[in-house]
């Protein structure tokens, strides 16, 4: 295998050929998947307009476990964190969707935050201690992900797959960010 560096997207050994392209591949095809600047044939109004509609009653986009019924957020003593996975090499729209995320849970959610019941943490899929988020939280690029843990149990998540349609306003993706903590935070 030599000095190849191992990927967390591939799994067992399909030969030096394979691995030689892969490693030059991958993280250009994870560089153009991840980020949506590269266009994927997107109208931007209509975008926008179709995932408010669907913000207001729901949040749209999700993947979560269920927490227990009936059980308060408090009563369950659990934390919640937003997390935002990203590569070492990062565009423009992966860098403001960091910086908006952040600044979202500084300025609407101060008591959780000094409470310790919400954290932002960014975390570099690139370290080989942080891999097994992409299969935990079924990631597929960089992704916002809202998490409640109890203790060291995950009890749900959602990844906030919204957050790039929303990048062209910021009162639009504050709200989706703010709806999607609010919830875990209930």
């Amino acid at each position: 295998m030599g000095g190849h560096l191992p990927c967390p997207f591939i799994r067992g050994n399909e030969g030096m050929k394979t691995q030689h392209v892969l490693i030059w591949l991958l993280p250009l095809v994870a560089f153009v998947a991840g980020c949506p600047a590269f266009g994927h044939g997107i109208d931007e109004e209509s975008t926008k307009s179709s995932v408010l509609e669907g913000v207001a009653g729901k949040l749209n986009g999700s993947r979560s476990v269920v927490p227990p019924e009936g059980v308060p957020n408090e009563a369950r003593r659990s934390k919640v964190t937003v997390y935002y996975f990203h590569r070492k090499v990062r565009c423009e729209d992966c860098l403001a969707v960091e910086k908006l995320s952040k600044r979202r849970i500084e300025r609407g959610f101060p008591e959780p935050l000094r409470a310790g019941r919400l954290e932002f943490r960014p975390v570099l899929l690139d370290d080989k201690e942080n891999w097994h988020y992409v299969d935990d939280y079924l990631l597929t690029g960089p992704s916002l992900v809202i998490i409640e843990t109890l203790g060291e149990r995950t009890v749900r998540w959602r990844t906030m797959d919204k957050v790039w349609d929303l990048l062209g306003s910021e009162d639009d993706f504050f709200s989706y960010v703010s709806l999607g903590i609010e919830e875990f935070l209930r």
